[in-house]
């Protein structure tokens, strides 16, 4: 009896150290940026408030074809998001190019991998919103108006402000109230705001609301130049994993790419994800094939020189961007 004691005692000692390796070898192989099959990678990714590239990849399989699997971290404020990159806490994020080169001026190793959106008449990257009997009917009107932004030190701000001095006004006469864009059509018409300053897909929302007004977009700041939220990881990162950095792009692109010509699908997809209607989303314009444009990226480090954000030659315009993970890039 003792001996069959025995045998079984051994049998489950051996079942279990079976199991114990199991958990832990999955264990090692889902961490950031790592396989967590022979052919699966896990990113860690923010769940997005805006019409973001990266859902449209998920829902359509490009990811999947990459061998790359996004696990969405949970919501993370705007303003956090960029630091979040930073630490590692998550892998990519999509923000504009200032607050990027912000980071590395206080010695963050960002790298934006690949374009984001791109401003155009039709599809801007945001729109300015005020209510119909508000009296705002000119960018004269913005002053000393309290003027809702998603975060300090990226397009919302720095566009206002430069609208300001185009019209030779003070650009700090503003009064900036930080929300997110969600919230920002239902501020305004509630007059807890003077203008809302919304990005996609939120836009449509308020372009639907019967009670309110488009007064200008970003596309009437030199076409839009400002217009580049990029696609952005941390260095180590990508040094350390360069094949999910290509995956990322690739999907991404390819994504950005189907968008333009299945715009009611897309915004089926965007609608789902951010449990909102599909009547009141507006669709984002992506760069051509994620190719990161140069001209853009340096328009926004003259403007944060110019503006003593940055010391002159601080950032290097060579340093904060790359093309070299983009299939698709010539450069």
């Amino acid at each position: 009896m003792k001996k069959v004691f025995i045998a079984l005692l051994a049998l489950v000692m051996a079942l279990g150290a079976v199991g114990c390796s199991g958990e832990s070898s999955s264990e090692n192989k889902t961490s950031s940026g790592q396989k967590s099959s022979s052919k699966e990678i896990v990113i860690k990714y923010p769940n997005t408030q805006w019409y973001d590239a990266v859902y449209i990849a998920d829902a359509k399989g490009y990811f999947k074809e990459q061998g790359i699997k996004i696990k969405y971290v949970g919501e993370i404020p705007s303003a956090q998001i960029v630091p979040s990159v930073a630490s590692g806490s998550i892998d990519f994020g999509l923000r504009h190019v200032p607050l990027i080169a912000m980071a590395n001026a206080q010695g963050s190793k960002l790298k934006i991998v690949a374009g984001g959106t791109q401003t155009l008449e039709k599809y801007p990257h945001m729109r300015y919103i005020v209510r119909k009997d508000s009296g705002i009917n000119s960018l004269k009107d913005i002053a000393g108006k309290k003027v809702a932004i998603n975060s300090f030190g990226a397009c919302s701000e720095f566009v206002t402000r430069e609208f300001l001095r185009e019209q030779n006004l003070d650009p700090n006469n503003v009064n900036f109230v930080v929300l997110p864009d969600s919230q920002q059509e239902q501020a305004v018409e509630n007059k807890l705001i003077d203008i809302a300053i919304v990005h996609a897909p939120y836009t449509q929302k308020a372009l639907n609301n019967p009670n309110l007004k488009q007064l200008t977009t970003d596309y009437a700041l030199e076409k839009g130049v400002s217009g580049m939220c990029p696609y952005f990881t941390n260095e180590s990162f990508a040094e350390k994993n360069p094949e999910a950095v290509k995956g990322f792009v690739t999907a991404v692109a390819k994504a950005s790419d189907w968008s333009k010509t299945h715009e009611s699908e897309g915004k089926e997809i965007i609608a789902k994800k951010l449990g909102i209607k599909a009547s009141d989303v507006e669709a984002w314009n992506y760069y051509p094939q994620q190719v990161v444009q140069k001209d853009a990226v340096k328009w926004w480090l003259d403007y944060l020189e110019k503006n003593g954000k940055l010391k002159a030659g601080q950032v290097k315009l060579d340093d904060i961007y790359t093309n070299e993970y983009n299939p698709n890039s010539k450069s």
